[in-house]
């Protein structure tokens, strides 16, 4: 279901979408998902999720549908790089500038003076 736009480019939502979107963020809710995050999987402000709930909609009866989409929880943990075996590691610094020019194999006291011709 997609929703309307009026001429200032703002959206329109049509009720019965309203409801369903309620329904979908009390489902998340109750699955531990907050809100603001439900808000950013819709590209939504929780601010609309607040005001229709207070609005009086014309159909107040929620329509169920099936929940097809999972969202797994994002995970911060560290996990290990591999680096296959066709690159080969250098010894020493390694300098690439913004336009991808690289420099590889300074020792530290070289690299300082390179990015010190830099400034």
């Amino acid at each position: 279901m997609r929703c309307a736009r009026r001429a200032s480019g703002k959206r329109v939502f049509a009720t019965k979408l309203k409801l369903e979107i309620l329904v979908w963020v009390n489902h998340m809710k109750a699955e531990g998902a907050t809100e603001a995050h439900c808000g950013r999987l819709l590209g939504l402000t929780p601010c609309y999720f607040t005001a229709w709930r207070h609005a009086k909609l014309d159909d107040a009866t929620p329509t169920e549908f099936p929940l097809v989409v999972r969202v797994e929880p994002l995970t911060r943990e560290l996990v290990p790089i591999e680096v296959p075996p066709s690159i080969e590691l250098t010894a020493g610094v390694v300098l690439v500038t913004p336009k991808g020019y690289r420099v590889e194999g300074l020792n530290l006291e070289q690299a300082f003076a390179l990015l010190q011709e830099f400034v």
